[in-house]
């Protein structure tokens, strides 16, 4: 076998190993919060070496900014889905509007074409979901984060 096929080869069984745990972790159910502190307090236990008395206090800390970060999702999510309704909102009032000067023919080209552009905001959407599947959402998170990172001050 040549370096380049066994490279294909290792290549290929990380990312079915990869896309396998990621499918997996779709279709586990979602932890509750006082099981995500908990692993988040033993994963600091065993990397810290807290004591006991630090894990407590610790563990107390983590569920208490947990359910935090909850809440903060949660108003998040509700936010989001306001937003979309508002956009739908918009869009059938824009509809509407251009229904009253477009012809029937013209308005069913632009009907198709907003359909068509849904679609392809789609498929889009679902390309890059795999896309993280494979890895390179984490690469592209990468990106972003360097790109984000401030210029180093010009030197005199």
């Amino acid at each position: 076998m040549t370096e380049n096929s066994m490279k294909q080869v290792m290549m290929g069984l990380a990312m079915a190993v990869f896309a396998a745990g990621a499918a997996h972790a779709q279709d586990a159910p979602r932890k509750t919060m006082e099981d995500r502190a908990d692993a988040r307090t033993q994963q600091m236990v065993k990397e810290l070496g807290l004591s006991e008395e630090q894990a407590a206090k610790v563990k107390e800390i983590n569920a208490r900014f947990g359910a935090k970060f909850d809440a903060m999702q949660e108003q998040n999510r509700k936010e989001m889905e306001a937003r979309n309704e508002k956009r739908e909102a918009l869009r059938q009032e824009q509809a509407n509007e251009l229904k009253g000067v477009l012809t029937p023919e013209q308005f069913a080209k632009w009907e198709a074409r907003q359909e068509e552009m849904k679609a392809r905001r789609l498929e889009h959407r679902e390309g890059m979901r795999k896309e993280g599947e494979q890895g390179k959402g984490l690469q592209m998170k990468q990106e972003r984060m360097n790109k984000a990172k401030p210029a180093p001050a010009p030197v005199k």
